[in-house]
């Protein structure tokens, strides 16, 4: 009996460190190294939009298959239709964006411009001082990204509600000059709300953005279970 009293405690342990062994086994298994296009299978167990994939598996990401794409592979997606509806709703008037633009030494420039959204054109309007670095960098290389954002600050201090709503716009600018056609109906469809028609004239250049793609983020879509990023592309850019 005493000898029993004795080795118990070490039949403990190799009981603790086999038990040990196999769950973390058992979780290995489960938790397999994956790409950044998985698809959850008919086997997953459920998993809310809120749980990244990168929380429970090692995942390698790559430009194409990326943190984005993972959600809008997972989870439910609103249509094409409808995504442009809440893009319109979003910017319902002038709204401020941070745009990149990138120069010949190919450090990007990122600035803030108030832009218009023209729906039935798929376009975005701007006016823009003469002269100024954006201006002449998109004369060069017309491809811009650009965000407008909306929400709370996670921080020490709670947020009293917590939400997040952007679009990402990937895009191609086009510079129009005064004088010119295309110039004169954007002016129009702009309006300018601090300069007269004929200062605006003197004073600007024109951007008009050609949408490619915009990625959208709204934090309310998972409480339906939908996937919070949604992508809308424009099938018919050029």
């Amino acid at each position: 009996m005493r000898k029993f009293l004795l080795l118990f405690p070490l039949l403990m342990c190799i009981v603790i460190i086999f038990s040990c062994t196999t769950r973390s086994a058992k979780e290995a298994k489960l938790t397999l190294p994956i790409s950044g296009n998985a698809v959850l299978n008919k086997d997953h167990k459920p998993v809310p939009p809120e749980v990244t994939c990168a929380e429970c598996h090692d995942v390698s990401y790559d430009a194409e298959s990326n943190a984005t794409k993972m959600w809008i592979n997972n989870y439910k997606l609103f249509s094409k239709e409808e995504i442009w509806q809440w893009i319109v709703d979003f910017l319902p008037d002038r709204e401020r964006f941070v745009v990149s633009t990138v120069g010949e030494d190919s450090i990007p420039t990122a600035s803030t411009i108030d832009f218009h959204l023209i729906p039935e054109e798929k376009v975005f309007l701007c006016v823009n001082e003469k002269g100024t670095e954006k201006v002449i960098q998109l004369m060069k290389n017309p491809w811009v990204s650009m965000v407008h954002y909306v929400g709370s600050i996670e921080g020490p201090k709670a947020p009293e509600k917590r939400y997040w709503q952007s679009v990402q716009v990937l895009g191609k600018a086009k510079v129009l000059e005064p004088g010119t056609a295309e110039f004169e109906e954007s002016l129009i469809k702009y309006k300018p709300a601090r300069t007269s028609m004929d200062q605006s004239r003197k004073r600007f250049n024109m951007l008009k953005i050609s949408i490619k793609k915009i990625i959208v983020f709204n934090s309310e879509n998972m409480k339906n279970g939908y996937s919070p990023y949604q992508i809308w592309e424009n099938k018919d850019f050029k």
